[in-house]
């Protein structure tokens, strides 16, 4: 990038004052890419029914259940501001193989420089504040607020992680209440406060239903190692 700045200069007469590293910022995207992964219409189809952050736009290209194609494309977020999870293999077949997902964490200007980019101690306005500190912290936190490792199960799967977790029988019987039969095109019935407490719950305990609404298996991606995670271990 330096080298075509020189060029870039050399050839429309720039001020010889502007340095390269004091341009700004305007838009940077932050890929992560993982291999390997056998079950992305599924897991795509399940993490766009994730409650999240109501400010952010959820848009899912593709069909769900793992049939034919699927689901590709997952991104959820705001004008300045995004998280995208898709197939790079059907977007580029000459330059990925089968089985790769990529993540990209997309900020404008306004994200670079906004109180939570101060907060996280992660502001970019320059190119000379383009580090590999502030590029990492900004890529996991667009990641964590996208909620894009959430272990996504079928229905099969559902009742295993229902019983592991701690809550009481009527709530247990409630959230499952919640989370199957709008799948089924029922209404679940309830009001708007047991309705928020059953999805802040659901979200606690990372619970979310695949596009396969029978599978027994759980999937999750793992960001550390660039993988995906089937089973128990989800």
């Amino acid at each position: 990038m330096r080298e075509m700045f020189t060029l870039a200069t050399e050839r429309v007469g720039v001020d010889g004052r502007v340095r390269f590293d004091d341009l700004d910022i305007l838009r940077l995207d932050l890929p992560r890419d993982f291999t390997g992964i056998t079950r992305r219409s599924e897991l795509l189809h399940g993490l766009s029914l994730l409650e999240r952050d109501k400010r952010l736009t959820v848009k899912l290209i593709g069909g769900g259940g793992g049939l034919g194609r699927g689901a590709t494309y997952l991104r959820a977020g705001v004008g300045h501001r995004w998280a995208t999870l898709y197939d790079q293999w059907v977007k580029d077949p000459a330059h990925a193989e089968p089985g790769r997902v990529r993540f990209e964490a997309g900020f404008r200007r306004r994200a670079l420089r906004s109180p939570r980019a101060r907060m996280l101690g992660a502001v970019v306005c320059t190119v000379s504040d383009l580090t590999e500190e502030r590029l990492r912290i900004l890529r996991r936190d667009a990641w964590e607020r996208a909620r894009f490792g959430t272990a996504v199960t079928g229905m099969h799967g559902l009742a295993p992680a229902l019983q592991e977790a701690e809550i009481s029988h009527a709530r247990r019987r409630g959230l499952w209440s919640y989370l199957t039969m709008a799948r089924f095109g029922i209404g679940h019935g309830f009001t708007e406060n047991p309705e928020r407490d059953y999805r802040n719950l659901a979200a606690e305990l990372g619970i979310a239903l695949g596009g396969d609404l029978f599978g027994s298996v759980g999937i999750r991606l793992d960001y550390v190692a660039g993988r995906e995670v089937v089973g128990a271990d989800a």
